[in-house]
C-alpha cells in the first residue's frame, strides 16, 4: 500500500474496494484470532472497530484535504517510509 502511495498511482474504485477488502480479512482475521486468545470479548472488538474507524476516517479525510501543493508531496514520502518499513519487515520474516 505504501508502494501504491508513493507511486501515486490513480486506481479504478473497484480496484481500491478490492485490496481494501482484501486487506481488511487477511489483517482482520489475524487481529482476530490474536483477540480470540487474549480473551478481549465484545467490547474489545467493539472498541478497537471503532477507534480503528475514527483514524481511518481521519486520514482518509486528511488525504482528500491535501491533494495539492507540498502535502502530496509529503503523502508521497510518508508512502515511501511506509513501503520501505514494509520492504524491512519482509526481510526480517525471511531471514
Amino acid at each position: 500500500m505504501g508502494g501504491l502511495v508513493a507511486a501515486d498511482l490513480r486506481l479504478s474504485p473497484t480496484a481500491i474496494t478490492s485490496i481494501a477488502a482484501a486487506l481488511g480479512l487477511l489483517l482482520g482475521d489475524a487481529n482476530g484470532a490474536a483477540m480470540a486468545q487474549a480473551g478481549a470479548g465484545l467490547r474489545g472488538i467493539a472498541g478497537i472497530a471503532a477507534a480503528v474507524f475514527v483514524v481511518v476516517t481521519l486520514a482518509s479525510a486528511a488525504a482528500v484535504a491535501w491533494q495539492s501543493g507540498w502535502m502530496r508531496i509529503a503523502w508521497r514520502v510518508a508512502g515511501s517510509w511506509i513501503a520501505a518499513g514494509g520492504l524491512l519487515l519482509l526481510g526480517w520474516s525471511l531471514r
